[in-house]
């Protein structure tokens, strides 16, 4: 869950920009010489690391939404789906913000009113989150 705050000008853009930074990546030749030679450098296992530390407080964060009744879906990435039906994801994420949490409902009809992208931060701001989803739920 994304709790540090942005100077972004209108979140309902960032899907495409994140759908043209993996377009970039997988279609641009240059990104990819520069990725290959990245790997090979000696950051190579920092990076490693770094993502699976992050898997892991993922997968932390999805056990206690779990635990609060909260159905979650696997990931290989640091956000995943999350059901919090009943409740309706767009009010919830409206009482969240109100205590400076940011979760993005998803809106999207064929889901359900409930879905939201949960995404990771650092392990104390994950538990802020669980304890406001606590209160809320």
């Amino acid at each position: 869950m994304t709790i540090i705050p942005y100077d972004i000008k209108d979140n309902s853009l960032a899907d495409i920009g994140l759908g043209r930074i993996e377009w970039a990546l997988h279609e641009m030749p240059v990104l990819q010489l520069l990725m290959k030679r990245f790997s090979r450098e000696k950051h190579e296992h920092k990076i490693r690391n770094r993502a699976k530390q992050l898997r892991a407080w993922t997968e932390d964060l999805a056990m206690e939404l779990r635990a609060l009744g909260v159905r979650t879906y696997p990931t290989q990435t640091y956000f995943f789906l999350a059901d919090f039906a009943p409740h309706d994801a767009a009010e919830l994420a409206g009482k969240l913000r109100d205590r400076g949490i940011f979760i993005k409902p998803l809106n999207d009809p064929l889901l359900g009113r409930g879905f939201m992208r949960v995404t990771t931060a650092l392990p104390e701001d994950n538990a802020r989150v669980v304890a406001a989803l606590r209160e809320l739920l």
